[in-house]
This record gives structure tokens, C-alpha cells and sequence, in this order.
């Protein structure tokens, strides 16, 4: 029998907090999901735009069978056809592509990029370096003049940060635990450090679910209502009644719901603003997403899922390919890119039109399509799209949950609720992890 006094209230119907609620409400829990738009997915949610299928944040799911996010999301798709293919993307800076998997490409690099690649690939494995920031990071894997010429101003171009200033935990992306405290990562000296190198110098698989990425989603909340979990979409104002140091009870649209606890998952800033806590604002990056449809096609399938614009002369920071994805899958006499950029005071003032008409002439500009064969447009915008981690991010992020800490019963986890730099494993697996810490259990799907 299902408990009914009070509810698990998951705020966000992103990967993260689907997760959490399907694995409570299939353990007989009382579940209530809200989600503030017209449909789950948060990020992970995919769309048709001129018959192109394109993803709002996500892309791809990449190959690891020894990561529970990822298993996770592979049990939830079910049957589901994916597709699968080989992870490669570019940086593109000046007139030099360079491919990531790297292989074999560095030796055909400039002879002062290739001497400090190799000598710091034979100083790793007899040494090894400690590093606090980004660029500290990079250079003791690639040298400092490929860092400089290329990584550095990628890193400037995506967070708005340079390298001297980034946290290298932005890079490294450690897990935290439900106390939001960072999971020390169980390093194994040079073996670690040469797998590091490994992922960036060989290929791997990724796979992507034929009906878009946001096929995870909602195989997830499918599954989560099966259970008997409920959900509010478009849920309009919340409101939360708190004593000394338990949460109440939540409002809904003026409605009041009994809470026996509160799994937050979107802007950590937003719940803060809700408990009236005098808090520093966590830095997200504002994010924009251009999509464009051109008429024709190039002959193949594109060789990069992705392809990042270093340069200042673009305004977009990354170009996302789904005919790498789809391949012969695509529209024959068409092709959609997805254009990326990070919020910058430079388009404080642009209006919509004017960076799409900006990004048309940039990809222009880019030779990839000319502005003749130009179809249609669509753009997003995502306020608290990307967290970014200065130097002294740890130290911050002490106030900015500070308040909640007060509560035994709300816990902000994912990407934005638990302001960490993830991909969608990470997400989930921090899904999961909330769910044992309610239920007491471990080992749950």
C-alpha cells in the first residue's frame, strides 16, 4: 500500500529528478513531481524542427558499462532502436582543424605543438603534476603552446573564464556525495593519468535513441507514473511553509501538499529565493540555442558530432551536427545545425532576430552554407544553463547553501539544483543516490 501521509515533492523534471522519483515511487513511496514547463526532460529534451530531429542540451550517451547512470539509462530505453557510432568532434581555430580523439593526428601538428604534447606525455608518466586550475591542468598533459593557441581560448569562449581563472574541477568533474560534499576521486597515480590521455587519443562509441535523446526522459516518467507517481506539469508559483528546521508542507498554485521531503533539481538560486536566504547568486552561464535548416546537403555523413569556434569573429562557441548522428537516417535534400553561445555582455543587447541574422553570416562566413539556402529558424534561451567553477567556487558554494542546510528534509541535487558541471550519467547517478539515502537502501534498479 502506498504511504499517504505526505509527500516526496521533486522539484524539476530533468534526468535527475525523473530518476529520483521513479526509484521512490516504484518503492511504494508517495511521489509528487513538478515541473514548471509543458513537458519532463528539462535539458534532455529533443524536438522536430523542418522535419530535422534536434536536442535541446544532451546529445549523445557515450559507451561505459561500468557507470550506473549510464546503465540506468540503457534499462530505461528498454527495446528502443539506437543509433551508434564513433565519438568525434573538432576544435577549429584559424585554418587548423584539430580532431579529438586526437589518434594519430599530432603528428602532423606544428613541430612546437607536437614537441610539448610528446614531452609532456613522457614527464605524466614518470611524474605526474598536481593541479588547481584548468590551465594548469591542459599544460601539464598538451604544453603550454597548445594550450595556448587552442584550448585557452575555447575554455574563454565557452565560460567566459580563463584557464588561469577555472577551477580544475570544472574539467575534472568530481561527483558529490547527498551532503553536497566532493567525492575525492580514487586516483591511481600514472595509471589514471594514462587513461586521461587514452580517452583523448583513441575513439569511443556513443549511442543515441532513434526518437531523440529525450526518448530517455520519457521512457523515465512513463515508468514513474506507471508506478504511481504523480505530476504537475506547467505547476505555475511555489510557495514553501517551513518550521525551525523541517519543511512543512509545499503550495502549489495555491494548493497545499504535506511534504515528507524536498528533492530540488532546478536553480539552486530559486530555492534560496524562496527560503528569503541573503545568499551569493551561484554563476550559471546564460545559454543561447540558434537552430537552422539550410536546403541541401553535403555528399556523406558529417565526420564531427560536434564542431567548437574558438574565434572571435563568430558568435557561437560550438555547431552541433545531427546528420552525424542520423547519417542516412536524415532528410535527403536538407540539413538542421544547432549553434550554441554563451551568453556575453558583447549580446546584452542583441535582440533574437539579430543573433540568428548574426549566426546565418557566421556560418556563412564558415563556408559551411550559404545564406541563399537558408530556411528556417528557431532559437532558446537557457538562464541557468551551464554552472562555471572559479578558483574559489568551494568557498562560494558553502553560502550558497548555507540555508538550506538548515532544513532535515530539502536536498538540492543535479546539475542546477546541486550547482554541478555533469553530464546526464552523473545526473542520474546523483538521482539514484538520492533515492537510496531516502529509502535507506542501496542497490535500488
Amino acid at each position: 500500500m502506498i504511504e499517504d501521509m505526505g509527500y516526496d515533492v521533486i522539484v524539476g523534471g530533468g534526468l535527475c529528478g525523473l530518476t529520483t522519483g521513479f526509484l521512490l515511487a516504484k518503492n511504494r513511496r508517495n511521489c509528487l513531481l513538478l515541473e514548471k514547463g509543458d513537458d519532463v526532460g528539462g535539458l534532455a529534451r529533443s524536438f522536430v524542427f523542418d522535419d530535422i530531429i534536434f536536442d535541446v542540451g544532451p546529445h549523445v550517451l557515450y559507451e561505459n558499462d561500468s557507470d550506473r547512470g549510464t546503465l540506468f539509462l540503457k534499462k530505461m530505453l528498454g527495446d528502443s532502436e539506437v543509433i551508434k557510432r564513433p565519438f568525434r568532434y573538432a576544435i577549429i581555430s584559424g585554418d587548423k582543424i584539430y580532431k579529438v580523439p586526437f589518434m594519430l593526428e599530432p603528428l602532423f601538428y606544428p613541430w612546437r605543438f607536437k614537441a610539448e604534447i610528446f614531452g609532456m606525455f613522457f614527464k605524466l608518466i614518470t611524474s605526474g603534476a598536481p593541479e588547481a586550475s584548468v590551465c594548469q591542468a591542459i599544460e601539464s598533459r598538451f604544453g603550454k603552446s597548445f594550450y595556448k593557441s587552442v584550448f585557452e581560448p575555447f575554455i574563454k569562449k565557452k565560460t567566459g573564464y580563463s584557464g588561469e581563472k577555472l577551477h580544475m574541477d570544472w574539467l575534472a568533474r568530481p561527483g558529490r556525495d547527498i551532503n553536497n560534499i566532493k567525492k575525492i576521486p580514487n586516483r591511481k597515480g600514472r595509471a589514471d593519468l594514462l587513461k586521461q590521455l587514452k580517452n583523448f587519443f583513441t575513439s569511443r562509441d556513443y549511442e543515441y535513441p532513434i526518437k531523440g535523446y529525450g526518448e530517455y526522459a520519457r521512457h523515465i516518467h512513463h515508468a514513474y507514473q506507471y508506478a504511481g507517481g504523480k505530476t504537475i506539469l506547467n505547476c505555475g508559483h511555489i510557495s514553501l511553509n517551513c518550521s525551525d528546521s523541517v519543511l512543512d508542507s509545499i503550495s502549489v498554485s495555491g494548493k497545499k501538499y504535506p511534504v515528507k521531503n524536498l528533492v530540488w533539481t532546478a536553480s539552486v538560486n530559486e530555492l534560496n529565493s524562496l527560503l528569503n536566504a541573503k545568499s551569493i547568486i551561484a554563476p550559471y552561464i546564460k545559454s543561447f540555442y540558434v537552430f537552422l535548416t539550410y536546403n541541401g546537403k553535403r555528399n556523406g555523413q558529417r565526420e564531427f558530432l560536434y564542431t567548437y569556434h574558438p574565434q572571435k569573429e563568430t558568435l557561437f562557441a560550438r555547431i552541433y551536427y545531427p546528420d552525424n548522428i542520423y547519417g542516412d537516417y536524415s532528410p535527403r535534400h536538407k540539413e538542421g545545425i544547432c549553434l550554441e553561445i554563451n551568453h556575453y555582455p558583447e549580446i546584452e543587447n542583441m535582440t533574437e532576430q539579430e543573433i540568428i541574422d548574426a549566426c546565418v553570416r557566421d556560418v556563412e562566413k564558415l563556408g559551411l552554407f550559404k545564406s541563399s539556402k537558408f530556411r528556417h529558424s528557431s532559437i532558446i534561451s537557457i538562464k541557468e544553463s551551464m554552472p562555471v567553477y572559479g578558483l574559489d567556487y568551494e568557498v562560494i558554494m558553502e553560502k550558497i547553501f548555507a540555508a538550506q542546510k538548515k532544513y532535515s528534509n530539502i536536498y538540492s541535487i543535479g546539475r542546477t539544483g546541486r550547482f554541478c558541471f555533469c553530464m546526464s550519467p552523473a545526473a542520474v547517478e546523483q538521482g539514484i543516490e538520492m533515492a537510496e539515502h531516502i529509502l535507506v537502501k542501496k542497490n535500488i534498479f
